[in-house]
């Protein structure tokens, strides 16, 4: 696939103006519309980068638009309000084009409901048209059942329901999103696409979600997650007391400058024994120092962590992290993707080839 990519590379830099400098995002999203091309895919699944409206993924015309939740993030760019962020996010919803969401802000939802209207899109929230509901759970898997009215492939009751279902990743959020693609996949079923209930059980056996509370050590148990937003973070936290309500937690935290930092920082500190202090390898990420500030402020008007730490690197954060880790205790390593990716690469999981191209072609930063 290596080679692929740099293939992929080189066409779209020859295609390309001179007097264009894409973002590294802009690239790497024109890439995967030439992949899609020269593939024939039948259905691409497309991320946005950030925001929507003015996303380069927004060219396209989709057959439903998803949008997970809504929360304060990027606000330099987005804007200052969920209000704010959600006219941005709703620059994807299309004329008459379904619209699947989980977004539950008064804020949010008011906002999406009035662009949903205005272009005729059929809006299906959860907990309203669909829902799922959890039967077990662990750090490696969620057993949930799923229900949705009105949707249902054709050749199936007019209710879908969908017991057991097995989802190999941790965190009830998890379901909540996979609860998001099941009703997608309902929808697309219904405008033409042939898609199984059996493919839709067995697809979700196979998610590749890495950096989402993921195990990359067990002496001791070492999980990663990317979470770089309030949202996330509180959605982390509460997987991790739900997941291991009696173990002890060292926190490793490396956050960018430009995000909620005492937001991130607040459900994680309190659920954290000792927290470990870090900066990644990015001019984007705030010092130590300033992280220390942050958790202090927190820790004085509630929970306070039993240690406070500094680490100038990752390695020295793990370092230190696995010193004072005691027996049965987690360390979770979190804040941002750079942080995580980091510690991934400490054990023995190589940085991605389209970061290596990054750093090869100079393209810019920013998402």
């Amino acid at each position: 696939m290596e080679s692929e990519i740099i293939r992929f590379t080189d066409h779209i830099r020859n295609a390309i103006s001179t007097s264009l400098n894409p973002t590294f995002f802009e690239f790497v999203t024109a890439m995967a519309f030439y992949y899609f091309a020269s593939e024939g895919v039948d259905c691409a699944v497309v991320e946005v980068g950030m925001g929507g409206r003015l996303d380069a993924t927004n060219v396209l015309t989709p057959e439903v638009s998803v949008i997970t939740n809504i929360s304060l993030d990027h606000s330099e760019f987005l804007g200052e309000s969920i209000s704010d962020i959600t006219f941005e996010k709703a620059g994807i919803i299309k004329a008459d084009t379904p619209l699947v969401t989980a977004a539950s802000h008064p804020e949010a939802l008011a906002v999406l409901e009035q662009a949903a209207q205005g272009l005729s899109s059929k809006l299906h929230l959860y907990r309203r048209d669909f829902s799922g509901s959890l039967v077990s759970m662990d750090d490696r898997r969620i057993v949930f059942d799923y229900s949705g009215a009105g949707l249902s492939p054709s050749h199936t009751p007019d209710r879908a329901e969908y017991r057991n279902l097995s989802l190999p990743l941790g965190g009830k959020h998890q379901m909540h999103n996979a609860s998001l693609a099941i009703r997608a996949c309902e929808i697309l079923s219904r405008r033409g696409f042939n898609i199984e209930t059996d493919s839709i059980r067995n697809g979700l056996l196979n998610p590749d979600c890495q950096g989402r509370l993921e195990r990359i050590s067990s002496n001791p148990a070492v999980f990663i997650d990317s979470a770089h937003n309030p949202e996330a973070a509180r959605s982390l936290a509460d997987s991790i007391k739900d997941i291991f309500p009696s173990k002890k937690v060292v926190l490793v935290a490396g956050i960018m400058k430009d995000k909620d930092i005492k937001g991130i920082l607040a459900p994680l500190i309190r659920i954290a024994d000792s927290v470990v202090l870090t900066k990644p390898d990015s001019e984007r990420a705030a010092s130590p120092r300033e992280l220390k500030k942050r958790v202090e402020e927190i820790g004085g008007r509630g929970h306070a962590p039993r240690s406070i730490s500094i680490a100038n690197t990752t390695a020295e954060a793990m370092e230190h992290a696995k010193k004072i880790c005691q027996n049965g205790s987690i360390i979770l390593v979190t804040g941002s993707f750079y942080t995580t990716g980091e510690v991934k690469e400490l054990y023995g999981n190589k940085s991605g080839t389209l970061l290596s191209l990054r750093e090869k072609y100079k393209m810019g930063n920013r998402t």
